[in-house]
């Protein structure tokens, strides 16, 4: 016996505003044979956005709690071999 697939999905309430989604689990991803543990996240805000508002600002705070939880999530070995680079702002 074998099990291929298992999921599990989380839903943390960030803020009044914000969400996180995360599923993880089990899974098959095309061409590769063995099963992997697959990490997904989403993370939406359901506030409106001021007209005046900067998007990338508005787009980095939805992405900020992303990044904390996959940098938990992994080891430093496993960081450290996709060789990460800070992102600049343009």
């Amino acid at each position: 016996m074998k099990v291929t697939q298992t999921n599990q999905q989380s839903e943390i309430q960030l803020d009044a505003e914000t969400t996180m989604v995360i599923r993880t689990g089990l899974g098959l991803v095309d061409g590769i044979k063995d099963e992997l543990f697959v990490i997904d996240t989403d993370t939406f805000s359901t506030g409106e956005a001021e007209p005046d508002e900067a998007l990338v600002a508005r787009l980095d705070a939805l992405h900020e709690p992303v990044s904390r939880y996959f940098r938990w999530a992994i080891t430093d070995r496993l960081h450290n071999a996709m060789a990460p680079e800070k992102l600049e702002a343009s």
